[in-house]
């Protein structure tokens, strides 16, 4: 039992029943004029070039979107022209279902109700309506915020720093351990030419310290990076593996939970700070169930994409995940741990923080084609093991894909 989380007795009946049979991302742009229906519809076209599976043949179509910010199924079902769509589903919670859909899918396919089932996300980011950073408008004060805004608990930043500083206060984290975790991924992204941030970003520990805050202890380059993009992955049975274009990826655990304590992220986060435990996420309720039902340990696995939307985010998946103790995180990461070279590989591609904000869809992308080989300049030699997450927080899940 890890971190105070429920005894184990919970099964993935489905190991290694499905595949990721095609990826594919489009973008990611500072700034695009397309549409988020062309942006998805191009993205999933892609992935299923990718697979080998006629576009036409997907008959399932899982997606996400967080206050609309993205198009509907059926929206893109009528882009592409699909000639049957069997199943579908829409979620609300951004990238925290991100392991939740890729379930969904499984369970669809295993279950007859589809062949071929698509998941997506496609959004606009830096130029569209909703952003992270704010649009210019003033903040939402009704319901709970009008006794948080006031106190300058008002956006992403915010939201994030209260967990932040409690994690410093209890275990000793420092500056300079998210400053590991950011030019981590900073420099990953110099390797992939998908990155937004390919070209720029902190280079030293001196010049990240040397950037201005945005919230106490963060500073510039301590949050993802707002884009215009899509991704894709085409998830199909395994029965299938033999006659595809791509080496086959199997996904062989997925797990998800919520934590008991009374918050909940949402554009902003909403804390009773006396009864939360703000120093651990949904990872430390099913990182057993998670690693358990796979059969796999946590010295096996070769890469490790976490939802690095911040950087004491990755430093809680460290930790609830049991990578780490709790409150080593920081040190585990400064030590080099995470580095490409390093004993746990961390976001090959940049992660969210560096080549991206799609919500976490192409931490699975990236963790994929680093699987199968592919991954260019940013492949990690022989991985055969990815663990991806799908939400830092409260509430979230994570999956466990290999190759055979």
């Amino acid at each position: 039992m890890l971190n105070g989380g429920p005894s184990t007795n919970y099964q993935w009946r489905l190991k290694d029943q499905c595949i990721i049979a095609g990826v594919a991302s489009v973008g990611y742009w500072r700034k695009c004029d397309r549409t988020e229906v062309s942006l998805a519809a191009e993205a999933v076209l892609k992935a299923s070039l990718d697979a080998g599976i006629d576009v036409k043949d997907i008959d399932g179509v899982v997606t996400y979107q967080y206050n609309n910010d993205s198009i509907r199924p059926q929206e893109l079902a009528q882009a592409l022209g699909l000639p049957g769509m069997r199943f579908w589903i829409e979620n609300w919670l951004g990238g925290t279902v991100g392991a939740v859909l890729l379930s969904t899918a499984v369970m669809a396919i295993n279950a007859g109700m589809a062949n071929n089932v698509v998941v997506y996300r496609s959004a606009k980011h830096k130029s569209g309506r909703v952003r992270i950073g704010g649009t210019g408008a003033s903040a939402d004060t009704g319901g709970l915020e009008q006794f948080l805004v006031p106190q300058g608990w008002a956006n992403f930043y915010t939201s994030h720093a209260p967990p932040a500083v409690r994690h410093m206060h209890d275990y000793g984290t420092t500056e300079e351990h998210l400053g590991a975790i950011a030019l981590n991924a900073y420099s990953n992204a110099q390797l992939n030419d998908r990155a937004v941030a390919k070209g720029w970003g902190p280079k030293t520990m001196e010049e990240y310290l040397k950037s201005p805050y945005l919230a106490y202890p963060f500073r510039r380059w301590d949050f993802t990076s707002e884009v215009d993009g899509a991704c894709a992955y085409l998830v199909t049975s395994a029965e299938k593996a033999g006659g595809l274009k791509q080496k086959p990826v199997y996904i062989t655990s997925l797990a998800q939970a919520a934590t008991p304590d009374p918050m909940h992220y949402g554009r902003s986060a909403h804390y009773d700070l006396i009864g939360d435990n703000l120093v651990r996420g949904a990872a430390s309720y099913y990182a057993d169930d998670l690693f358990g039902a796979a059969g796999i340990t946590r010295d096996d696995v070769d890469i490790f994409c976490p939802y690095d939307h911040s950087s004491i985010g990755v430093i809680w998946q460290l930790e609830d995940l049991g990578f780490c103790a709790k409150g080593e995180g920081g040190p585990f990461a400064a030590s080099g741990a995470i580095s490409r070279t390093g004993k746990l590989p961390v976001n090959p591609g940049g992660g969210l923080m560096a080549e991206g904000y799609l919500h976490g869809t192409n931490l699975v992308i990236d963790a994929v084609e680093n699987l199968r080989g592919t991954a260019g300049a940013r492949q990690i030699p022989d991985a055969r093991v990815a663990l991806f997450v799908s939400g830092a927080g409260p509430v979230g899940g994570a999956g466990l894909l290999t190759v055979q």
